[in-house]
């Protein structure tokens, strides 16, 4: 009869193991799959404000008609996200498809702007908000060789960003230790 119970409990000590084991890698396999889903969250709120943020070439029509002196070629730059984005650069070529003079912001309020070209050696105005514009702002859609090249910026979390003349997003090169402790 003692070697029954010895047997018994051998085997129910075995089958605790094997359960405990069983039970170790089931939590070991949730815990892997929240920290992922954790992750992409992460990730996914993280592009979220970027992804609102964006530029494009266009004309101001000053008087709403299409033709005119008061014609306005410029940019429009668009920060639809709820904090001030940094260190914004644009680079575009105008309508003649030669690289133009980059565009330079410090600090971007969220809103749209209007950024009109000038023929001087800056190239460029100061931004006014699009909704403070009278008559008509069109976007130069077809014709391929006017166009935002490319877009840069920096998020209010201190990461870089990058915008092709495609529109794609993906991430600038890495801060340094210099640049991530300017202030703003």
């Amino acid at each position: 009869m003692g070697n029954l119970s010895e047997v018994v409990s051998a085997l129910a000590a075995v089958g605790a193991l094997v359960a405990a084991v069983w039970a170790g890698l089931t939590a070991k396999k949730l815990y892997d799959m929240e920290t992922r889903r954790d992750e992409m969250s992460s990730e996914l709120q993280r592009r979220r404000a970027a992804s609102r943020v964006s530029a494009w070439v266009c004309t101001h029509f000053p008087e709403g008609v299409n033709e005119g002196a008061n014609r306005r070629d410029g940019v429009i730059i668009a920060n639809q996200g709820d904090c001030p984005i940094y260190d914004v650069r644009i680079e575009s070529t105008g309508k003649d498809g030669l690289q133009k003079k980059e565009i330079v912001q410090h600090v971007l309020p969220p809103g749209e702007y209007f950024v009109g070209s000038r023929s001087d050696a800056f190239q460029w105005d100061s931004p006014d908000q699009t909704q403070c514009l009278e008559g008509i702002i069109r976007p130069i859609t077809k014709k391929p060789d006017w166009r935002v090249t490319q877009l840069k910026f920096q998020d209010a979390d201190g990461n870089r960003w990058l915008r092709d003349e495609r529109g794609r997003l993906g991430g600038d090169t890495p801060l340094t230790a210099a640049s991530a402790t300017r202030p703003r």
